[in-house]
């Protein structure tokens, strides 16, 4: 929690619910004491402070319902972190220097702090002057995985695409079980 900010929890904060709070008054109704579930994750989307504060959570399931700050903890992913020289060349270059920087990297990746997404980049083939990429992102969550594939095209095309926002920290790993090794730690396996 932010608390510099107010509310404490921002929207978009990945948060996950604990268990009712049987210290506070009951102000919901029967209708929004149903909506309400325990032991799940969800996304803050708002927050109201007319009876004092609670926060207003979408759940996977695609229903809202308030909590108390008591009620909810956010979650905090673990992002890997790949400090090696090439990491933090690109983070500092522009797309296009990054178009004609990538082709070096074996994998090459991109984890939200946010949700539990990554962006993977692939090189399809290693013949000399095959330039086909591709995207895939991976969002998991409770109820379901999205997988996410742009086709196989030019690189330069397919970088459009790439997660810039600050949300967003770039990872690079020299293999796959490298790769796979800081997956599972970011999805709590």
């Amino acid at each position: 929690m932010n608390a510099t900010s107010y509310p404490p929890i921002t929207p978009e904060t990945l948060v996950r619910t604990t268990q009712k709070n049987p210290e506070l008054r009951n102000e919901w109704t029967k209708r929004a004491q149903a909506l309400r579930k325990w032991g799940v994750e969800g996304t803050v989307v708002g927050h109201s402070d007319s009876h004092g504060l609670c926060y207003e959570v979408f759940h996977r399931d695609g229903t809202t319902a308030y909590y108390d700050p008591s009620e909810i903890q956010e979650v905090k992913l673990l992002i890997p972190e790949t400090e090696t020289p090439w990491t933090k060349k690109v983070r500092e270059m522009k797309y296009p220097q990054v178009v004609e920087f990538i082709p070096t990297r074996p994998i090459v990746a991109w984890f939200s702090s946010r949700k539990r997404t990554i962006h993977q980049l692939y090189k399809m083939t290693a013949r000399q002057g095959d330039d086909k990429w591709i995207l895939m992102g991976h969002n998991y969550d409770e109820e379901r995985e999205i997988h996410v594939m742009i086709v196989p095209t030019e690189l330069h095309i397919v970088l459009r695409y790439l997660p810039f926002e600050n949300e967003w920290t770039l990872c690079e790993f020299k293999n796959g079980k490298q790769f796979h090794s800081a997956v599972l730690a970011y999805l709590g396996g």
